[in-house]
């Protein structure tokens, strides 16, 4: 796209995956103003030219509908810092959301990008309830902006699935969003890593492969099929995703090869990764390694490090630092912590290779069964 002054080129081009066949190019020249009805334009000549026959309630028009370009952009740069997911990026995403909102009140998408976005920083950063609350209310509100629109049920789904631990309720909202439009990435990534929760390996896996298809450069699709891979034992095919991942970022994360390392008994690589992260997530991984490495004093003091730090959002992943160093008790101490604090990490506990050491004690059966999952 070429913009000049208040006039933009945009040259639009269809071309087939498999052979790089071109099908279709045309160029547009519009004013600024006119970006979405472009948008619509292209996408209805992109229809035509490959013939395809749309369901009878799927609508051409872009659903992401806003007459405020800046509110548009706005809403773009959020969902860019959100994919990141990192408590660095997630408040940047939740302040470009705010600005999307504010410029245009009426904005579904945005309310639900603003939505994600504040559970996200409650949960990693803030602990604080009125966050999840004011997650609530901007889900609910791009419902009712759009209730034809999938984005609002993907992010009320969210917030049932790491914050309610409504499993239920969470599935029915993904399920709806996908309804509405099969192709949603972000709901096929969500129902995906939920069936993991559910212990259904095959269908999450399936799941996110579906995304990785349709959307290639998709970070969060490639980033939690990583996650399904190296707890369920896929050590190299994790190893090999991660390479992808890694190449594909601009800022890769310093901490991607940390937890299969120490997966795979690779101690040391993982203790050099980890240093050379920059936030304190590194000390969950640099506590397990330094444990693994006969380092006790090394290990207690990057844990003491979280607890000080972080026990307000991350009881669960000073839970696993506990199981991994086999202190059973202090783990349940802190996974009890975890739920009562409502701690998104709470998914994962079915199929966490990190909390091995707790399979067999009667407990881990217990909290199980408290959060109605499978035993």
């Amino acid at each position: 796209m070429r913009k000049a002054g208040s006039t933009i080129r945009v040259t639009a081009q269809l071309i087939r995956a498999d052979n790089g066949y071109h099908l279709w190019s045309k160029t547009y020249d519009r004013d600024v103003k006119d970006i979405f009805k472009v948008q619509d334009e292209i996408a209805a000549t992109v229809v035509e030219a490959l013939k395809a026959k749309l369901l009878p309630t799927q609508a051409i028009a872009s659903r992401h509908r806003t007459a405020n370009t800046e509110a548009y952009a706005q809403y773009l740069l959020g969902n860019q810092f959100r994919a990141r997911d990192t408590p660095e990026s997630n408040p940047q995403a939740l302040a470009a959301y705010r600005k999307a909102v504010a410029l245009d009140p009426g904005y579904a998408a945005a309310y639900s990008g603003l939505s994600e976005a504040e559970w996200r920083v409650a949960d990693q950063l803030t602990g604080e309830a009125a966050g999840y609350q004011r997650a609530a209310a901007a889900a609910d509100k791009a419902i009712a902006l759009a209730p034809d629109s999938p984005e609002g049920y993907w992010a009320r789904g969210q917030l049932r699935n790491y914050y309610d631990f409504d499993w239920i309720g969470a599935r029915a909202d993904y399920e709806k969003a996908l309804q509405l439009d099969p192709n949603d990435i972000r709901a096929l990534v969500s129902e995906g890593m939920l069936l993991a929760t559910l212990g259904q390996m095959q269908g999450a896996d399936a799941m996110l492969r579906k995304a990785i298809a349709l959307d290639p450069l998709s970070a969060p699709a490639r980033r939690w099929l990583i996650v399904l891979q190296k707890h369920t034992g896929q050590f190299a095919d994790a190893r090999e995703a991660t390479q992808r991942l890694v190449e594909m970022d601009s800022q890769p994360d310093p901490l991607a090869y940390a937890p299969i390392d120490l997966l795979t008994g690779r101690a040391s690589e993982a203790l050099v990764a980890s240093r050379r992260g920059s936030m304190d997530f590194k000390y969950v991984w640099i506590a397990m390694a330094e444990h693994t490495l006969g380092h006790a004093a090394e290990s207690q003091r990057a844990l003491d490090v979280l607890i000080k730090n972080h026990a307000r959002v991350w009881a669960y992943q000073i839970a696993q630092v506990y199981a991994w160093r086999g202190e059973n008790d202090k783990a349940f101490e802190w996974l009890e912590r975890a739920y009562r604090q409502r701690d998104g990490g709470m998914g994962y506990l079915g199929y966490d290779r990190f909390l091995v050491n707790l399979h067999t004690d009667p407990r881990y059966r217990a909290l199980l069964k408290k959060l109605k999952l499978p035993q």
